[in-house]
C-alpha cells in the first residue's frame, strides 16, 4: 500500500481542518456557556418570590426571578401594544406602570385583550385601588424607539411591536417595545413584570378570562451542541477523504 499524499491538497487540508476544528471547539464552549446560563435560569426561577425591597437590584440580578409585590397601578400609565395576535384574533397587549409600594416605579405586561370591543375589554380590567402582582421579571433591553399610532374610531392610541428589519424592510417580529415604554414613563426600574403564571411552550392558554396573561419560563436555547458536532463530522469527513484520495494516488504512481 503506498500512501503518497499531495502537497497542495494537504496543505489545504491542513488548513482547513484547522478551522473546522476551532469553529466546533468555539461552538462547544457556547453550549457550555448555555448549559450554565440556563441552569443558573432554572435556579432563579425555583427560587423563592422576590418582594419590593429586591427591586432596586441591578436587571442582571433580577432577570428569570419570580416577583409578588403590592402596589397601585398608576392613571393613565396604560398603553396598547398593536399587531398581538391570539387565538387567531387581532389584539392588543396591556402595559400599566405599577407604583409598587416600598419600591421602585415598576412596568407591568398585564396580558392580552382581543381588539373587538376593546375599550370594554380594557374597562373591565381597571383598577383603581392597591393590587397584589405576581409574575416573572425580565430586563429592559435597549431597542429602538417606536412611534405611536394615534386613536382612530375603532382602535386606541397604540404602539407598535418592534420589528427586525433590514434594509427599511421589517423581516420578523421581536417584542413588545420596552425601551420606548420605559422612555415614556421616566423613572422606572431596568426590569419588567411579565404578570400571571407560568405557562407550558406550545400550549396557548385559555382565551379567558381576560386579559389572557403568563409567561413562558424558558430563555431562547440555540443548538451549538449540534453545531460542534457538524463542524467536527465535517473534520473527520475531509481527512478521510483526504487520505483516499493519498492512497489512490500512489497507486496510480506506482502502476
Amino acid at each position: 500500500m503506498r500512501f503518497r499524499p499531495g502537497v497542495i491538497s494537504t496543505v489545504l487540508v491542513f488548513v482547513s481542518a484547522t478551522i473546522t476544528i476551532n469553529l466546533s471547539l468555539w461552538q462547544y464552549g457556547r453550549h457550555q456557556d448555555q448549559t450554565a446560563r440556563l441552569a443558573e435560569v432554572a435556579a432563579a426561577i425555583d427560587g423563592p418570590p422576590l418582594t419590593a425591597s429586591s427591586l432596586s437590584a441591578a436587571p442582571d440580578e433580577l432577570k428569570w426571578h419570580k416577583a409578588m409585590v403590592a402596589g397601585t397601578f398608576e392613571a393613565d400609565s396604560r398603553r396598547y401594544i398593536s399587531d398581538r395576535f391570539l387565538f387567531g384574533r387581532p389584539g392588543y397587549q396591556v402595559v400599566e406602570v405599577l407604583a409598587v409600594q416600598d419600591g421602585p416605579r415598576l412596568l407591568v405586561d398585564r396580558g392580552w385583550i382581543p381588539a373587538e370591543d376593546w375599550s370594554t375589554h380594557a374597562e373591565a380590567i381597571t383598577e383603581d385601588g392597591p393590587v397584589d402582582v405576581r409574575g416573572l421579571l425580565l430586563p429592559i433591553e435597549p431597542g429602538p424607539r417606536v412611534t405611536a399610532r394615534p386613536a382612530d374610531d375603532t382602535h386606541p392610541a397604540r404602539l407598535p411591536q418592534e420589528t427586525e428589519s433590514f434594509l427599511g424592510v421589517g423581516m420578523r417580529r421581536i417584542g413588545l417595545p420596552w425601551q420606548t415604554l420605559a422612555d415614556e414613563a421616566g423613572d422606572v426600574a431596568g426590569v419588567y413584570l411579565v404578570a400571571g403564571d407560568e405557562r407550558v411552550r406550545g400550549r396557548p392558554p385559555a382565551p379567558t378570562p381576560l386579559p389572557v396573561d403568563g409567561y413562558i419560563a424558558q430563555p431562547k436555547v440555540i443548538g451549538h451542541l449540534s453545531y460542534a458536532g457538524q463542524w467536527a463530522l465535517i473534520t473527520v469527513v475531509m481527512i478521510a477523504v483526504w487520505f483516499w484520495a493519498s492512497l489512490a494516488r500512489g497507486r496510480a504512481i506506482a502502476a
